[in-house]
């Protein structure tokens, strides 16, 4: 019996699928994303990730009840602009901040023990689990 043409195509798509479904993946590994508030509040960690308001926008809403949706990805053995590529800030939409992992570690060790800051051990413990001590 013979088999169709079209079968080694389908094979060579599907394997360089796979193949990029495996290299995502593996980049994901590198990163972890946290919400702004797991660093904050702002007078702690503006100075390391930018104030809580959007990027775009130039001061924060003015019922202090608002929150903006401002997430932080913490990475570890990628290139910046990868993550970059990975978690695009599209204005109106979505809002990134990036942060290796030694300055997130650092930042956390120094700040965890002050008061009103406990929940920083909580934060570096979920880096910690997902890119490693």
């Amino acid at each position: 019996m013979k088999r169709p043409k079209s079968q080694p195509v389908f094979v060579l798509v599907a394997l360089s699928l796979l193949a990029g479904c495996a290299a995502r993946r593996g980049a994901h590994a590198h990163t972890v994303v946290l919400s702004y508030h797991e660093f904050g509040p702002q007078a702690a960690a503006h100075g390391l990730i930018g104030y809580e308001w959007y990027q775009w926008n130039s001061h924060g809403d003015s019922d202090p009840a608002k929150d903006d949706d401002v997430r932080v990805v913490v990475y570890r053995g990628i290139p910046l602009d990868e993550v970059k590529e990975m978690y695009p800030v599209v204005a109106g939409e979505q809002d990134y901040r990036y942060l290796g992992y030694e300055a997130a570690i650092d930042y956390l060790n120094k700040n965890e023990g002050e008061p009103y800051l406990g929940h920083l051990r909580e934060t570096k413990k979920k880096i910690v689990e997902r890119l490693g001590p």
